[in-house]
């Protein structure tokens, strides 16, 4: 597949942004006196600060044809995922094409018994939500099958159906889709209703299309049923790139939505699943605590979260984490609250053998290209590096910095917004209550001390 070399494009884009911008006074004072004043999705790439403007893609363009190392290793597993995914969506719709063609089953018939699917897997969801709020364990099956957005996925799903069906049973992408692949991902909280890269909804999409596939298999079928082709000895689930799967958590077996997932479209089982099964979700490169139930630590497939994603670009035998991270940060600075035992746990040698902390105190002058960001946040109130560790994190590869903010590549989701692998724009004002915390790749790093 072609990947179309933008530099140019961006640059082009860049100047024509600037000379608009300097020409159209009136629409500059328009976004400072009210924002909802805007009305074209042209206006907002130029003017809303928290989009990745042209600008912006003519800056990573420059650092990415120079890029070496883990940043040279970050673009490239951004555009592996990009360009793997549409692959693997070319060949789920010809696939669908063929099998909807043999079936005979007339088009409106079929998108009625689409719809009732949807129907019968929206409610064994809610099921399933419920009764994962009811039950507590310390078990990693019974976390990760808490993270779920299954429910955000179906929902969507009928929108979809009602607008692209008859697009996808002729084995195509809506229009637009597939353009979006020849460009690096953004991730901006605006896609939330466009099928594009970047955009939740492009997971609900596959959703749909694994949805469609599996009623083809039956009325009762689920996710074990679809009869993918095995490659190079693995089942579809091992090596898809937008569906993985996570067994379903033992303490679900006794209750009584475990029995309604046999005709559940995700449920999925094969002789390599543990006995009480697996759940299935289709993703966008993104699951939260990263996807190594199945096809290891180093399938490329796997689903990551932002710190295990940035783990991978660094090489590290185990995942590392924002929580670990900062430890390790405040260990080595002598600076602000930390726990000292840390010192001798597994995690603070893998990163003290791969990272070492910076003073990043003008951001825009001491941020370089490959540094690693993490990030703490705080529920309420803000993260204070002497008196608290903070709730959550966040974890990317910085590529530059702003007055006012941060480019980075990064693994994140925000459903029903964005998720993906790619180009993210992290405001400073928006993390003004935040620990921001920067580290250097060490260059006389070897692979083999790890």
């Amino acid at each position: 597949m072609r990947i179309y070399n933008l530099k140019n494009h961006h640059k082009i884009a860049y100047f024509l942004s600037i000379m608009l911008l300097l020409s159209s006074c009136g629409g500059v004072k328009k976004r400072q006196t009210k924002d909802n004043d805007i009305t074209s999705r042209q206006s907002a790439i130029l003017l809303n600060p928290d989009l990745v403007s042209f600008g912006d893609l003519f800056v990573v363009d420059e650092i990415k044809a120079k890029a070496t190392g883990i940043l040279s290793k970050a673009f490239a597993a951004e555009e592996q995922h990009r360009i793997s995914t549409l692959e693997e969506l070319d060949f789920l719709l010809r696939t669908l094409k063929e099998r909807f063609v043999l079936s005979n089953i007339s088009k409106s018939d079929f998108k009625q018994r689409v719809y009732k699917r949807l129907d019968r897997d929206l409610a064994i969801t809610n099921d399933l939500n419920r009764c994962l709020e009811m039950v507590s364990g310390n078990d990693r099956a019974l976390y990760l099958c808490k993270e779920n957005k299954l429910y955000s996925v179906i929902s969507s799903a009928y929108n979809i159906i009602q607008n692209h069906f008859d697009t996808l049973i002729q084995g195509k992408l809506p229009i637009g889709f597939k353009k979006s692949f020849y460009n690096i991902t953004t991730l901006e909280t605006d896609k939330g209703s466009r099928i594009i890269t970047g955009s939740f909804k492009t997971t609900c999409l596959k959703g749909v299309i694994i949805t469609m596939l599996v009623e083809l298999a039956g009325s009762e079928a689920n996710a074990s049923d679809l009869a993918l082709p095995a490659r190079s000895g693995e089942q579809w689930a091992d090596y898809s790139w937008i569906f993985h799967t996570i067994p379903v958590a033992k303490s679900l077996v006794k209750t009584d939505v475990y029995p309604k997932l046999r005709s559940f479209t995700y449920f999925y089982k094969d002789d390599n699943s543990p006995s009480q099964g697996e759940l299935g979700f289709p993703h966008s490169g993104y699951y939260s605590g990263g996807g190594y139930e199945r096809g290891g630590r180093d399938t490329p497939s796997r689903p990551e979260d932002c710190s295990s994603w940035v783990s991978k670009i660094l090489g590290t035998k185990h995942d590392i984490t924002t929580f670990g991270l900062m430890q390790f940060f405040r260990i080595k600075s002598h600076c602000g609250l930390a726990d000292k035992s840390w010192v001798g746990k597994p995690e603070f040698q893998h990163i003290s053998n791969v990272l070492e902390p910076i003073n990043a105190a003008n951001l825009k002058e001491d941020i370089k290209p490959g540094d690693v960001l993490c990030i703490r946040r705080a529920k309420q109130g803000r993260v204070n590096r002497y008196t608290n560790y903070g709730d959550s994190g966040h974890m990317a590869v910085a590529l530059f910095a702003t007055d006012t903010h941060l480019l980075v590549l990064a693994c994140t989701r925000d459903a029903p917004f964005m998720e993906g692998i790619g180009l993210q724009k992290i405001s400073l004002q928006t993390e003004e209550n935040s620990d921001l915390m920067f580290l250097r790749y060490k260059k006389d790093h070897v692979a083999a001390s790890l």
